[in-house]
């Protein structure tokens, strides 16, 4: 009986935290429909005050459920042409200007007056330029693993993980990169896709016994590499050609949550570091041996918690006071 009771307060201790409640939250999803005409995918939890939108419903909302409650909105949504968001023909409109667009139809379409943002790996950069645009509706920022301001940043070696011998299985990978050279990927779409994510997801993790943890998306059409292999031509291209000096982003002073992996292969280290050094109210927390999946690594939950809802900066967060970069 003492060990039940004892679970009982433990359960309530921890969902405490959270803001949790026994009732059941209002959930809903659907599409918003953008000024050109663009459908995003989105799922609304709670109609709580404390307001939050998350890009990559499609990479996110599985595990980032646990920080909704009954005094949150949080809105997840899938990028344009990304996810369970519509196709779109128009190829010019695949941009990072417009993925910043499209954050600000996403907070207009729930009138949030005020906003907390999360953003993960590229949208980490997303954010940023929306808060540098929109800084009159943001209220707090986090970031996951995300990349540089200007592409090919270089940052000092220590910031630059490199690994002494590669995770992913070159066989697989060979063996995928036959099957697209004779065209697998347009004949076979969804199953190529899945092909490429189990030669190239290893990427994804610091410590290979977490691969057990990551998902596909290939049963979403968007993501199937043929369709994927069209929206980083525009998207990243974009994304690679942005020059936004860093003047631009002094009007940015609200809190700003940096988590980064020291094995992100994707993003490197440094560039969580430089953000964080960059910007006048940022921390930063360091997951060691974590990659660019870094929250399936190590709990963040908590963390994100006390930063967004309870206004407070985790203890581990950190001031970052040295440049990572390495000057031209």
């Amino acid at each position: 009986m003492k060990s039940k009771i004892a679970f009982a307060l433990t359960l309530i201790s921890v969902l405490s935290i959270f803001g949790c409640s026994a009732q059941t939250l209002k959930e809903e999803q659907g599409y918003i429909a953008t000024p050109d005409g663009v459908k995003l995918y989105y799922f609304k939890y709670g109609d709580g005050p404390e307001k939050v939108i998350i890009p990559g419903s499609l990479f996110l909302r599985d595990d980032f459920k646990n920080l909704v409650s009954d005094k949150r909105t949080i809105v997840f949504y899938d990028m344009r042409n990304r996810g369970q968001s519509e196709y779109v023909k128009d190829s010019t409109t695949l941009s990072i200007q417009q993925d910043v667009k499209d954050l600000e139809t996403v907070r207009k379409h729930f009138n949030f007056q005020k906003t907390s943002l999360v953003g993960y790996s590229y949208l980490g950069l997303v954010v940023m330029l929306y808060a540098k645009d929109y800084s009159e509706y943001v209220t707090r920022i986090v970031q996951i693993g995300p990349v540089p301001l200007k592409f090919n940043t270089k940052y000092k070696a220590e910031y630059s993980h490199l690994d002494k011998k590669a995770v992913i299985d070159s066989t697989k990978y060979k063996d995928m990169l036959k099957l697209f050279n004779k065209g697998y990927h347009k004949s076979n779409p969804e199953e190529f896709c899945e092909i490429f994510w189990n030669a190239t997801k290893n990427n994804l993790v610091g410590d290979q016994k977490n691969v057990a943890l990551l998902r596909s998306t290939c049963y979403l059409s968007n993501e199937w590499t043929v369709n994927l292999q069209r929206h980083f031509k525009y998207n990243f291209t974009s994304t690679q050609n942005l020059d936004v000096p860093w003047a631009e982003f002094t009007n940015i002073d609200v809190p700003i949550l940096t988590f980064h992996g020291t094995k992100d292969r994707n993003a490197k280290y440094g560039s969580g570091r430089e953000w964080v050094f960059r910007m006048k109210n940022a921390k930063l927390i360091t997951i060691d041996n974590a990659a660019h999946r870094l929250w399936l690594e190590q709990d963040i939950m908590l963390d994100i918690n006390t930063f967004l809802f309870n206004k407070k900066w985790p203890d581990s967060a950190m001031v970052v006071n040295s440049d990572p970069t390495i000057s031209n």
